[in-house]
């Protein structure tokens, strides 16, 4: 399925991520929909078809569909390979117009699914790819409806429809999100929620029903079940800091100082446990500079300097890896000016102009610092 994880990152990253994943899960159906088709018993151009694409050599697996389509212009698996072939190429137009023809051809033409059922759902599914590659998330959309309309079992197509409703949220009426599912989609939410609960109830306790359902709560605006679902996916993670990010920003947009404090308490515990898997400090570092400011106006067990001295730690353990030398120091003038230690700023600023001599508001600051500090040339 195609998730909308977390509606609150950069679209674009989103996006690219989303793609590979959509890709991969493509693959996986393009593949049994290929070997379905492939005969055991002599040499077959599908069977060359399906090694090329697996092993990346798309024009290659392009020419050998072509090849088993003059073979037999019936044959639907190799349309779909082709077309996946194109999309992956590059050609979106090209798979556009291969996937909207066999969509109408389905039904007209002999066995053209007959034999390989999982054919139009790999159809809709690489056309719903090249939707999403090229904007057109309204087409995205109803498509992931009558996918869902379409699926054999309720919990197949509660899934095609909750990630619909989700897609319709976040991609229409952005100043009015909360009538873009019913303008957009139609979908009854609540009904999905029933439908993947009773799922997981059955024993589908898997990150991707959470998941579903958890997108299905943030639309609602349930933050209590949201945040259960999210806890419940980071539970069954090897490292799930993207989980407490959002988790951590619902916080912060919907709920109270206190209930963020609480949250990013927990990840300083989670990241004791997990710091292999860290791959960059600046949201940490963040989050604990945020912890301090809320800290300060926000009855809680812990006071400001805990959230610095954190913020320190995590400073120290990223110099090695992936914060440069004049983010370590925007950091460290910060956290010193915060916790007072104005002379330390002071000289931590005249080395940071050293390396960005053009930085006028650092100039700026380290004059006022001078000032207050009472320091003479």
């Amino acid at each position: 399925m195609f998730f909308v994880n977390d509606m609150q990152k950069n679209d674009k990253i989103n996006n690219r991520h989303r793609i590979q994943v959509i890709l991969c899960l493509c693959f996986v159906c393009l593949t049994a929909v290929l070997c379905g088709g492939c005969s055991l018993f002599k040499e077959d151009p599908m069977q060359s078809a399906a090694k090329y694409f697996k092993e990346g050599n798309y024009i290659s697996a392009e020419s050998s569909f072509l090849s088993a389509i003059r073979e037999d212009a019936g044959n639907a698996p190799a349309w779909t390979g082709y077309g996946f072939s194109l999309m992956k190429k590059g050609d979106n137009e090209g798979a556009r117009a291969v996937f909207k023809r066999m969509m109408d051809l389905e039904g007209k033409i002999n066995n053209f699914y007959g034999s390989e059922p999982g054919t139009a759902e790999a159809v809709r599914k690489g056309l719903y790819e090249v939707y999403i590659m090229e904007g057109d998330y309204k087409s995205a959309v109803d498509l992931l409806r009558e996918l869902g309309d379409n699926a054999e079992d309720k919990t197949r197509s509660a899934e095609y429809k909750a990630e619909a409703a989700a897609l319709a949220w976040k991609y229409f009426n952005p100043d009015n999100k909360d009538t873009a599912v019913t303008e957009l989609g139609g979908i009854d939410i609540k009904e999905l929620v029933t439908v993947i609960t009773e799922s997981i109830d059955a024993g589908n306790e898997s990150i991707k029903a959470y998941r579903m359902r958890a997108n299905l709560y943030y639309l609602m605006k349930d933050w209590d079940n949201w945040e259960a679902d999210e806890k419940r996916i980071i539970a069954l993670k090897d490292y799930a800091f993207d989980e407490y990010c959002s988790i951590y920003e619902v916080a912060l947009k919907y709920k109270d100082g206190i209930s963020a404090l609480k949250l990013i308490d927990e990840v300083v515990i989670y990241m004791q446990g997990h710091q292999a898997y860290i791959d960059s400090y600046d949201g940490l570092i963040g989050m604990m500079l945020k912890g301090a400011e809320l800290a300060e106006y926000n009855e809680h067990e812990f006071k400001p300097i805990h959230y610095f001295d954190q913020a320190e730690e995590y400073i120290k353990a990223a110099e090695n890896k992936n914060l440069s030398n004049n983010q370590v120091l925007k950091y460290s003038i910060i956290i010193a000016e915060k916790k007072g230690k104005l002379e330390t700023a002071y000289k931590l600023l005249g080395v940071y102009i050293e390396h960005c001599p053009d930085d006028r508001m650092a100039i700026k600051e380290r004059n006022y610092l001078k000032n207050r500090v009472g320091i003479s040339d």
